[in-house]
């Protein structure tokens, strides 16, 4: 889910997405969610026109392939109860209920679905987490990306040896290009022997290490624990 901060910027997301779907040649789709017609580049759109589909139709067509992406302006950030959701980038200044009921939207458990992902644009950590702390007991969110961390850690992975550029590059063109397992299975196969055959046990536990690390300074999402309130009202939003 996209959450924008108005129906003109909901529009230029939901096209920059459906055009760099089609640039990768990828097979899924974006969704756009606001309310009334709008103005946009000289035409009046709506839902219906850009989706190709009646607004009734979102939350069930949201479900399906092969539509991954749903792009809101003010529309599903409450009330909207998506087991599938579990990402969410954030281009909209939130705080106290609003910002609890809209990142409470990935919330719904689903029996794939082991974590969440918020990326966030807009609001500080300290803004979230005191919204949240009304309805929830404990609140633990990371801090932002720190850039420097990330090119430190990139450079120790690299330093094992055990992937060469090539190989990167060919593996993402793959799959963001949308390729079957057995595309992708030989690049990966060709690392994990590299590192099986040519890093002693000191190597590989340093190299283990390393990737535990890559997603702590990544993880921007935020986890709450859902205990109840003292006054006996429930921490779970909706």
């Amino acid at each position: 889910m996209v959450v924008t901060s108005g129906i003109e910027r909901a529009i230029q997301y939901y096209h920059a997405i459906r055009d760099y779907l089609m640039e990768r040649k990828s097979p899924y789709k974006a969704i756009v969610a606001f309310s009334s017609e709008h103005e946009f580049g000289g035409t009046k759109v709506t839902e219906t026109s850009l989706n190709g589909f009646p607004s009734s139709q979102i939350a069930d067509k949201i479900q399906e392939d092969p539509y991954r992406f749903l792009v809101c302006a003010d529309k599903f950030q409450t009330g909207y109860d998506e087991p599938l959701l579990h990402t969410m980038y954030v281009d909209k200044i939130l705080s106290g209920i609003k910002a609890v009921q809209t990142l409470s939207r990935l919330n719904r458990a689903h029996p794939q679905k082991h974590d969440v992902f918020v990326l966030d644009f807009m609001n500080e950590a300290d803004t979230i987490q005191e919204s949240f702390a009304d309805y929830y007991r404990t609140t633990i969110l990371s801090e932002g990306t720190d850039p420097n961390k990330l090119h430190d850690l990139k450079a120790a992975l690299d330093g094992y040896q055990v992937y060469a550029t090539a190989q990167i590059d060919a593996l993402v063109e793959l799959y963001l290009g949308g390729a079957d397992r057995d595309k992708l299975d030989p690049i990966l196969d060709a690392c994990v022997a590299v590192y099986k055959e040519q890093l002693d046990e000191d190597r590989q536990v340093g190299l283990q290490a390393s990737l535990r690390r890559s997603r702590a300074p990544m993880d921007s999402s935020p986890r709450s624990c859902p205990t109840p309130m003292p006054s006996g009202r429930s921490s779970r939003s909706s």
